[in-house]
């Protein structure tokens, strides 16, 4: 907490509000990694709201989609999982950014999984795979 509040600090002093973005998604995965799921997904919710504000589309935005959808899944949120990760799908596949669309294919069928059946994981999994063959998450092993 000491080390995140600081590099806010360092950051808004600096006048890069975008970083501070980060930071604040960082933390909202580290809630959710040690357990916190409400806290991980109500940091990721503030954060996505701010990054569309500020930066649609931007990093920010992209990470704590990703980061949001992901808690949402853990929490059996499913509707609005397959709705944060699916933007967040979006954003990546139009920057080209494979390995975001490899890892966030990965909750996404996850998700489906828990949902639709693994039918519907696998075959998610088999039309993103050859796009991310180079950048390869656990999820495509």
């Amino acid at each position: 907490p000491e080390a995140a509040a600081r590099s806010r600090w360092i950051y808004r002093r600096l006048g890069d509000e975008p970083a501070v973005l980060q930071v604040d998604n960082e933390l909202a995965w580290v809630a959710g990694l040690g357990g916190d799921l409400a806290a991980q997904v109500r940091v990721a919710s503030a954060v996505v709201e701010r990054a569309a504000a500020m930066a649609p589309n931007g990093p920010a935005h992209l990470h704590s989609l990703g980061c949001l959808g992901c808690g949402l899944v853990f929490m059996g949120r499913f509707a609005e999982a397959d709705a944060a990760l699916r933007h967040a799908l979006r954003i990546a596949t139009s920057q080209g950014d494979l390995y975001q669309i490899g890892w966030l294919t990965g909750i996404l069928a996850m998700q489906l999984a828990f949902t639709a059946g693994p039918p519907a994981a696998e075959q998610l999994l088999a039309e993103v795979r050859p796009r991310v063959a180079e950048h390869p998450d656990p999820g495509f092993a």
